[in-house]
């Protein structure tokens, strides 16, 4: 979803001599991930799941996760604040992180990465924008392991700490397998409910045929036998009794 909107930016990321990172091997890496000359490093990201869309620009670091990752760490919205303020450029934004910005994201890029690149040191010093990225700094600073944004080789410099992850492997493999667990666990429930809801409609269904049967085919009802009566009676206790019992199982369910 990323590609066809990177590739507007991409004749000026060129322009400003910056480097795709595709992959660093045993490392988790932003999605788009580009450095440059001067120790800047630009980032994309985009979860589909979480509707969530991510733009970093600034230096780059080690973090303290499941596996060795690589994170930009300031984002690119202070940035937007403070060509507005050093008047380098007039950006309308309201930057929320949901992926339908995408588009006015791209095209703000495409109209201030150059400037904002270039003034990058300039920019991070003024007021507001220096504010951020020091309560950014602060609020990871327990999770930051070490500022690579000059590294040249970054699978040298991670090297020791990819190879102290080896022995998690098996951390890692539980995770992935009680994620699993708890989608089929939630697809489970979810079969239920659907289950539920059917049986639920047809019963209700039923129901009004055999009402309509009784009560709009017949003038008179005492002649209907009084068998069928019990049986409309059985019927409506069963669907009650269904009814309360999925509403206690669903409370259950919410409370774990």
């Amino acid at each position: 979803m990323l590609d066809k909107h990177i590739r507007k930016i991409e004749p000026i990321i060129e322009e400003l001599k910056g480097k795709r990172i595709e992959k660093v091997d045993g490392v988790l890496i932003p999605e788009y991930l580009y450095s440059f000359t001067n120790g800047l490093w630009l980032s994309f990201d985009l979860d589909k799941r979480d509707n969530y869309f991510d733009v970093k620009l600034g230096r780059l670091f080690s973090l303290d996760d499941v596996m060795p990752r690589l994170i930009v760490l300031e984002s690119i919205e202070y940035y937007f604040a403070a060509v507005n303020e050093l008047k380098l450029g007039h950006i309308k934004y309201e930057f929320s992180h949901i992926s339908y910005e995408i588009e006015n994201v791209f095209e703000i890029l495409k109209n201030n990465l150059k400037t904002i690149v270039e003034n990058y040191y300039q920019l991070r010093e003024v007021g507001k924008t220096k504010v951020l990225i020091s309560k950014e700094e602060e609020r990871l600073k327990s999770y930051l392991l070490a500022d690579l944004s000059y590294s040249s080789n970054l699978e040298l410099d991670l090297k020791d700490r990819i190879e102290s992850f080896t022995s998690r492997v098996n951390k890692i493999d539980s995770n992935k397998m009680i994620k699993r667990a708890n989608k089929r666990k939630q697809l489970k429930w979810q079969l239920f409910d659907g289950i539920g809801e059917l049986i639920f409609g047809l019963g209700i269904i039923g129901i009004g045929l055999l009402c309509a049967w009784l009560f709009s085919l017949k003038k008179d009802i005492s002649n209907i036998p009084f068998e069928v009566f019990i049986m409309l009676a059985l019927v409506i206790v069963i669907i009650l009794a269904f009814i309360v019992g999925l509403i206690v199982l669903l409370v259950k369910k919410k409370k774990k």
